[in-house]
């Protein structure tokens, strides 16, 4: 009898595309794949798309209520005893914390749970250190005392929840990403000068880094774009106002294409990609930018520094120094050889390292290994 494995993920459109490559790869070895999605949001529409059956969970992602929360692990309970999975992948904050405890109880075989970065609750100040505090309890108690395989993206997460010197139910792996497609075609620099930002338009971002950046550098040069590439989203404690990107357009200081399908055309068209984070698990950009031979900077916080390169396939900087930030932009946006040159390099780092072919079977060992 074929295994059963459920993913189960938050409503972010990119945390379900991260996990189809797995998906996929696990339907071709003869696994029969589920999902379980929040309802009213478009993870199910991908879901379904890629032809994977799915089942849909109310899942608030930014408030907290008891009678709401109550519902929703009523919800989850069913949904699991009901698929009776023998692996469940659970990735992102909530579903990590509601898919264990449940999983748990309903004594599912397997329980693997994808720490992909920390999220606002370690990044958002406006968010209350009782609250940071009270997360990383539950994390403990449930690593400390529930079986499972637990993966992180980078060894500074993991630094961060797991303490020294306790011993832990659960198995603690470290993988970086979750791959990326190596169908990205690398294309040389044009004539174009586009700074490009590829990701959710939110504070924890650094858009506003990237903002200010756009101003000082427009008031020499007239010639260089500030691009926007991603949704506003609005569900999260860091979003940003439509008003307030509207804004920014309308003085002309970046333009926002909001989300897009083709993102190869958006990487073709793009000088250099920046990501100015206050923190990241293991970004995606990077890979894609890299594969597209496009050089790259970005802040020097966890997860950027493990895939740039410093002056290699690209530059990091202090995370909200635009002055830092916009001199590596002038220091190279008029030199195409180098601009190449990083690129290649680039291309050649992410490849060799950082794609699906190298990442997911190292997912796939921890599955089969059963541990």
């Amino acid at each position: 009898m074929n295994n059963k494995v459920c993913f189960f993920v938050n409503s972010h459109l990119f945390t379900v595309k991260h996990r189809l490559p797995l998906a996929k790869f696990l339907k071709e070895k003869n696994y029969i794949v589920h999902f379980i999605v929040p309802d009213e949001s478009k993870a199910h529409e991908e879901v379904q798309k890629n032809g994977f059956p799915f089942k849909t969970v109310q899942l608030s992602r930014s408030k907290f209520n008891f009678f709401s929360e109550m519902k929703s692990l009523i919800m989850l309970f069913n949904i699991i005893k009901f698929e009776k999975p023998d692996f469940i992948i659970n990735a992102t904050i909530k579903p990590v914390l509601y898919g264990t405890l449940l999983s748990s109880i309903l004594k599912v075989p397997y329980i693997i749970n994808l720490i992909t970065g920390l999220g606002s609750v370690f990044t958002n100040n406006k968010l209350t250190n009782i609250k940071r505090y009270l997360i990383q309890t539950i994390y403990f108690l449930l690593f400390k005392f529930l079986k499972q395989n637990v993966i992180f993206q980078n060894k500074n997460d993991f630094k961060t929840i797991i303490k020294k010197n306790i011993k832990y139910s659960a198995n603690f792996h470290i993988i970086p990403g979750s791959g990326v497609v190596d169908q990205y075609k690398a294309t040389p620099i044009n004539n174009k000068k586009n700074i490009i930002f590829v990701g959710r338009i939110i504070h924890e971002k650094g858009i506003k880094t990237f903002v200010e950046t756009a101003k000082i550098i427009k008031k020499k040069r007239k010639d260089i774009s500030f691009i926007l590439v991603g949704p506003a989203d609005f569900g999260n404690p860091s979003s940003i106002s439509n008003e307030t990107i509207r804004s920014w357009e309308n003085e002309g200081i970046v333009s926002w294409q909001n989300e897009v399908q083709d993102m190869e055309k958006v990487y073709s068209d793009s000088t250099i990609i920046v990501l100015p984070s206050i923190r990241e698990g293991f970004p995606k950009v990077l890979l894609e930018a890299g594969l597209c031979s496009r050089p790259v900077i970005a802040s020097n916080v966890p997860g950027c520094r493990d895939v740039v390169l410093h002056g290699k396939t690209g530059f990091l900087f202090r995370y909200g120094d635009h002055k830092a930030l916009s001199e590596y932009i002038l220091k190279i946006i008029d030199n195409k050889t180098e601009l190449n040159n990083i690129g290649k390099y680039a291309r050649k780092h992410i490849y060799e390292n950082f794609t699906d072919k190298i990442i997911i079977p190292k997912y796939f060992d921890i599955i089969t290994n059963k541990s």
